[in-house]
């Protein structure tokens, strides 16, 4: 499988240039052969506009969404995107990231369940199921930002028998210890690979940390952004083959255990 991420500045409450942009990647990432391009969190709205993250909230029969389904069948490429769900409060949603097929069905749809700070518990419902999904034959699931700076929440997928998380993000400075250091650790804690996918730039009075990655079952980069650069990172996922002496065996310990 192979999967792409895009880092790039968020389109702050401008949903159809937000929607420009999923195009483009999906595009352009179909014509190198990918077969799935990750979305920061957010992404169709911006992380940083308080409480115009209800007011832009949408259903997931809405008219965004409805575009990106649209899109990935024209392209032939899932779209794995971040996105505020509306909740039928005026005053709260659902931070929410939903899974498109190549063939425009949905595949997953999750919402964040450990939110982060005031901001977030004033604008947010907590979701409470996970969600896990096959993406080109290989157990998937979906986390958001904060909710994999928790081991727990990454161990109880694993014991799921999920191989690799895709996580859309939107985690500012001085937080890069999260990409550089948890994001890394998780992956080699439970053997597992993850997509860790963040905006850079700055947003009202937040600057994002960047460091998008994508991290093997050995806790090893396949693939990383800097801080501050607009890119697209690519990489070959090849789930399940990394040297069996290497790879940790606490989830199997763990598991003896109980």
């Amino acid at each position: 499988m192979k999967l792409s991420l895009y880092q790039g500045t968020p389109h702050s409450t401008h949903i159809i240039g937000a929607l420009e942009t999923v195009e483009r990647c999906l595009k352009g990432c179909a014509a190198l052969g990918s077969d799935a391009v990750l979305f920061p969190e957010l992404f169709l709205t911006g992380y940083n506009i308080s409480a115009q993250r209800v007011t832009l909230a949408q259903d997931l029969d809405g008219p965004a969404i409805t575009a990106i389904r649209e899109l990935a069948q024209k392209y032939q490429i899932a779209a794995i995107i971040g996105w505020p769900e509306s909740a039928g409060s005026q005053t709260r949603c659902h931070n929410s990231a939903t899974a498109i097929g190549a063939d425009g069905q949905i595949l997953a749809h999750y919402r964040k369940q450990q939110l982060f700070g005031l901001s977030e518990k004033s604008h947010f419902i907590p979701g409470q199921t996970n969600a896990t999904f096959d993406l080109c034959n290989i157990q998937t699931s979906l986390l958001i930002c904060y909710d994999v700076e928790f081991p727990e929440r990454v161990r109880e997928l694993a014991r799921g028998g999920t191989k690799l998380i895709l996580v859309p993000t939107a985690n500012m400075q001085p937080f890069d210890d999260v990409s550089r250091l948890l994001v890394p650790a998780r992956s080699l804690e439970n053997a597992i690979t993850i997509a860790y996918c963040n905006y850079c730039g700055a947003e009202g009075d937040l600057t994002y940390a960047g460091g998008s990655c994508i991290t093997d079952e050995l806790g090893q980069d396949l693939a990383r952004a800097g801080r501050n650069n607009s890119t697209i990172l690519t990489s070959d996922l090849n789930i399940g083959t990394a040297p069996a002496h290497l790879t940790s065996t606490q989830l199997q310990d763990w598991q003896n255990q109980q």
